[in-house]
């Protein structure tokens, strides 16, 4: 990851989607739009960051139903993709949880006010540290306590960890923007919701790609070690050293 100004996240006036989080579930709901945050509404900024191959490409909506009163809270497990995922009631701290993410080279982390409240590195692959267990579980119930949600049916970083996988209903939040996951199914249209599932791929990842035997696969992702066939659907989505990226041609 580079470094990132509180700029880079600014997108005041401008409609972005609410994604809602639902107590005790990993689903969301669709909770329309917001140009600001909206602390009194529960409604504060999401971000998702593609750290991988250093492209920053970054979306940017509206979480609801986290109940984070202030400060920001980040991680780097993220499943699947292990995206870099960022959630907070204002620019300044998104931009120091980002930052002191990449001086850790991934981890978890509160901040409040510009200070960090508490941290956990995770330095290895973005995902693991080779701390004491008891450290880690002691650092976790540090940041939950900092963390101060007032929705105790929502664990900050489990939900927060899940927002940007695809593959779960409603909406979930890409590198390239917001997906509706629900609608994706056999017959709809490239120009529909499987186009917008292709273009977020593709923009989170970095390019058109090359297109070999009918397929096309995103740049950079240069073979496939698991593939995953939605029957009677449209498309091939294949993992590879946990991204994901979009082969069309099906």
């Amino acid at each position: 990851m580079k470094p990132v100004t509180k700029e880079d996240f600014n997108c005041k006036g401008i409609p972005k989607k609410v994604i809602g989080l639902v107590s005790k579930e990993l689903i969301t709901t669709d909770e329309g739009l917001s140009t600001d945050y909206q602390l009194d509404k529960d409604i504060i900024k999401i971000v998702v960051i593609e750290p991988h191959n250093g492209t920053m490409h970054t979306g940017i909506c509206y979480l609801k139903g986290l109940g984070l009163q202030s400060g920001a809270i980040g991680t780097t497990v993220a499943h699947d993709s292990h995206y870099c995922i960022i959630a907070g009631t204002n620019d300044e701290d998104i931009a120091l949880v980002a930052n002191e993410i990449r001086k850790m080279q991934g981890g978890k982390i509160v901040v409040r006010d510009g200070k960090v409240l508490e941290s956990l590195a995770l330095p290895i692959a973005n995902l693991m540290t080779d701390i004491h267990p008891m450290q880690v579980v002691e650092k976790m119930k540090k940041m939950k306590e900092y963390a101060n949600i007032t929705n105790k049916d929502v664990d900050p970083f489990m939900n927060l960890s899940f927002v940007s996988l695809a593959v779960i209903g409603e909406l979930r939040l890409l590198p390239g923007g917001v997906f509706e996951g629900h609608p994706v199914r056999g017959g709809d249209s490239p120009q529909g919701h499987h186009g917008a599932l292709r273009r977020a791929l593709r923009r989170g990842h970095g390019g058109a790609g090359r297109e070999q035997d009918g397929f096309r696969e995103p740049a950079g992702l240069q073979g496939i070690t698991h593939q995953v066939r939605r029957r009677g659907g449209l498309f091939l989505l294949g993992i590879r050293q946990n991204l994901p990226f979009f082969v069309e041609g099906l």
